[in-house]
Order: structure tokens, then C-alpha cells, then sequence
């Protein structure tokens, strides 16, 4: 049954994500793709995240922020670049 609840997400419910996209929220130029959190032990969570930014942010960086949450024992970043908007090609 435990299995279960892995597959389906249960733990989306936990205030720890609204906590996650606290923290994100206050990053610049940062756009939450995609979050998923899983129970890892009685306390403890693990996340991956997925973000869009156009700016220099690393994942270590993310990570850093999300380390102010200490139910977070294990944390995936995947930092996905937009291109310069303003930026024009040259033929």
C-alpha cells in the first residue's frame, strides 16, 4: 500500500511544497516547472524540481535556498535556460 502512495503523488499534499514554492517564488526571474516530493522517512522528504530561468542561477544555487527547509534530506535540480528574448539572430 505504501507503494501506492509513492506512485500517486500522496505527499503534494504536504505543507512542505507550498514551502518549496515559497522559497522559489522569491528567486529571481525563476519559474517552477515541475515539483515532486516524496516521504523518506517519519520527517524527512526528498523533492526534484524542474525550473525555467533566463539568468545565471545554478542548481547549487536552488538547492542552497532550499536548504532553510529542513524536512528536505535530498533535493534534485534540473535548471532549464530560456534563450535571450531580446537577443536578435543575425542572418
Amino acid at each position: 500500500m505504501e507503494t501506492a502512495k509513492v506512485l500517486l503523488d500522496r505527499e503534494m499534499d504536504s505543507p512542505v511544497v507550498a514551502r518549496v514554492r515559497t522559497v522559489l517564488a522569491q528567486e529571481a526571474d525563476t519559474e517552477l516547472a515541475d515539483l515532486h516530493l516524496w516521504r523518506v522517512g517519519r520527517a524527512q522528504f526528498a523533492c526534484i524540481i524542474s525550473v525555467v530561468t533566463h539568468g545565471e542561477a545554478s542548481a547549487d544555487r536552488y538547492k542552497a535556498r532550499l536548504k532553510e527547509i529542513a524536512e528536505l534530506v535530498h533535493v534534485t535540480v534540473e535548471v532549464n535556460r530560456c534563450a535571450d528574448q531580446h537577443r536578435t539572430e543575425q542572418p
